[in-house]
């Protein structure tokens, strides 16, 4: 997540992890908060599992 938690983090292993991720890239505070609007807005969906990481991990 890219949300100024990774300021400290070197390039190089930034780099690393970002190789780890199949869209490319860290994810944004905004997408966070259009996940949630999604779920807080869905009158229809249940229990569900909402993975917001970009693909870098899927069940």
């Amino acid at each position: 997540m890219n949300a100024g938690m990774l300021h400290d983090v070197p390039e190089e292993l930034l780099a690393q992890i970002k190789t780890t991720i199949p869209m490319d890239a860290f994810g944004r505070p905004e997408q966070i908060v259009e996940a949630i609007s999604y779920l807080l807005g869905s009158e229809y969906t249940t229990g569900q599992t909402l993975h917001v990481n970009g693909g870098q991990w899927m069940p």
